[in-house]
């Protein structure tokens, strides 16, 4: 199906683990993915940003407890601003010439 989110299985997992994660990708993906393209403004990077964003959760899944609706946004976020900062070429400042007198 295009647009969607497919992570690929880097990481055993256990059976009571991976219930909750299957369901929070099928139950949260649009949001990531909304999120990240309304701050970023294109949608390779907004799926780049969600992969990450679910690779995290992943990894962080046993420490979240109830919803992670709020966790997901603030690292979307998070994950966007550091696209972002990687995105941009730093400028390279002019030094003032030394005056020799």
């Amino acid at each position: 199906m295009p647009g969607e989110l497919v992570l690929p299985s880097l990481v055993p997992m256990d059976a009571s683990r991976s219930e909750p994660f299957e369901k929070w990708v099928a139950e949260y993906q649009q949001l990531v993915l909304r999120t990240a393209y309304r701050l970023l403004g294109d949608v390779e990077d907004a799926r780049d940003v969600a992969q990450e964003v679910f690779l995290r959760l992943l990894k962080h899944s046993g420490s979240i407890a109830g919803s992670p609706q709020a966790w997901l946004y603030r690292v979307t976020v998070n994950v966007c601003n550091d696209h972002y900062r990687r995105r941009i070429a730093p400028v390279e400042l002019e030094r003032e010439p030394k005056v020799v007198e």
